[in-house]
């Protein structure tokens, strides 16, 4: 069982990690390429099809990338910074949870050990 919840852990920490050096290498980049993503978002053959289920999109997503873009801006050098710290705090309540299911395996197993004594002998 410890196996299972520390191999867990640290598949969730990979996938946290992989995320986050993607998110830092996107970002570590100018911000041109939300021109290039808007610019192919709206050139898309689907595009009048999503108007007729979602109209107003194009307004949202808009204003969404400009939002973007100027946060990219204004952050500047500091973006990456920024995205490993999140990491950091991100990874820690992530190991620590894996430690406390740790903790409490091992209390359940001591428990079980206690109440039933002549159990580890038989074995």
């Amino acid at each position: 069982m410890i196996a299972v919840i520390w191999i867990t852990t640290l598949l969730l920490l990979g996938a946290w990690t992989l995320f986050a050096w993607a998110l830092s290498t996107l970002l570590r980049g100018d911000a041109a390429w939300i021109d290039t993503l808007q610019r192919w978002l709206f050139d898309a053959p689907w595009r009048e099809a999503l108007d007729g289920w979602l109209p107003g999109w194009s307004m949202t997503l808009q204003a969404l990338l400009d939002a973007l873009q100027t946060l990219l801006v204004w952050l500047g050098a500091a973006a990456p910074w920024l995205v490993w710290l999140a990491w950091g705090l991100g990874a820690l309540p992530l190991l620590g949870l894996g430690a406390l299911l740790h903790v409490i395996v091992v209390l359940v197993r001591r428990d079980r050990a206690a109440d039933n004594p002549g159990a580890g002998a038989a074995r």
